[in-house]
């Protein structure tokens, strides 16, 4: 189930969501935080359930495959991090 059907279910719950499918590059993250903020005023939690699984020994897998692997799986969650953390800071310090 991709991110936006999560969200989608969240929202018939009658909750609030915002939700994006790739996020493996700054501009995408930072857009994604920056539309949450704008949707719900703050950002407290992020939640990120990205990945892909790399069914082959990565020795075995083709070089754009470990790419998109590496991407998704790990740079995508650790630009997260960082946007979602400069932003819980940035209030905690009160400078939004």
């Amino acid at each position: 189930m991709k991110g936006e059907e999560v969200a989608n279910l969240i929202r018939q719950a009658g909750s609030r969501a915002v939700s994006e499918d790739r996020c493996d590059k700054p501009a995408d993250v930072k857009a994604l935080v920056e539309r949450a903020v704008a949707e719900f005023g703050r950002l407290d939690v992020a939640f990120n359930n990205a990945g892909m699984d790399g069914s082959e020994a990565l020795h075995e897998m083709d070089i754009d495959k470990a790419g998109m692997l590496f991407d998704v799986n790990i740079k995508a969650c650790l630009l997260h991090e960082i946007r979602r953390s400069s932003r819980c800071s940035r209030r905690a310090a009160g400078q939004w």
